[in-house]
């Protein structure tokens, strides 16, 4: 963080109202800079957070997401991906949480919260049409379910106390085994888990 007159993260208060520039710690200098009041950036109904980081993604998706990119560095956070219109509806792209373009992979992280049957409204079966229009467009997509049943081939289902690693490590295995992308470092990352998560198998780089 950077401000006028000498401001900075030791001596702004969290509460000010004094505009400055925030830099993303996750992007590695990708992302670029934005300016809030500190006030923004602490009080929950106004948060303001980094411009790629925080789209309409989960606290959740975006740490999958942060996980997969040490594999999939040109995996994109909320991408646009255009499609002719599904029938009775005129828009005509899907925007997806995470969106690999050169080896049409997407994948999607339905939350518990935001997907499952107590949810403000089922999303099922928007969910599973949307694979379907992905998937006849030549997308791969892999649906990571978190404690939900299963609605693509490719989809995995995770558990809702699963870690960030734990969950990447089960979409990197999927994509291993589907034949998408060549992973080299995947044994190695895996092999940080196997004493906790044993069900992930020893894959050979």
């Amino acid at each position: 963080m950077r401000g006028p007159a000498g401001r900075n993260a030791h001596n702004t208060p969290v509460g000010s109202k004094i505009e400055v520039t925030w830099r993303c710690t996750s992007s590695q200098g990708e992302h670029e800079d934005w300016p809030a009041p500190p006030n923004r950036r602490t009080a929950k109904a106004l948060r303001s957070g980094c411009l790629k980081c925080s789209k309409n993604v989960s606290a959740k998706a975006l740490a999958l997401y942060h996980e997969l990119r040490s594999h999939l560095p040109a995996l994109e956070l909320e991408a646009p991906i255009p499609l002719a219109p599904a029938p009775g509806k005129r828009y005509c792209g899907v925007r997806v949480d995470m969106w690999e373009e050169a080896l049409q992979l997407v994948v999607e992280f339905d939350g518990w919260k935001s997907h499952g049957p107590e949810s403000w409204r089922n999303r099922a079966a928007d969910d599973r049409l949307n694979t379907e229009r992905l998937a006849a467009a030549g997308q791969t997509v892999i649906r990571v379910r978190e404690d939900l049943d299963l609605i693509g081939p490719h989809d995995v289902v995770v558990g809702s106390g699963w870690s960030a690693w734990k969950v990447a490590a089960a979409v990197l295995l999927r994509v291993h085994q589907l034949g998408l992308h060549l992973l080299p470092g995947l044994a190695s990352y895996l092999e940080h888990g196997t004493v906790s998560c044993p069900e992930f198998r020893r894959v050979r780089s």
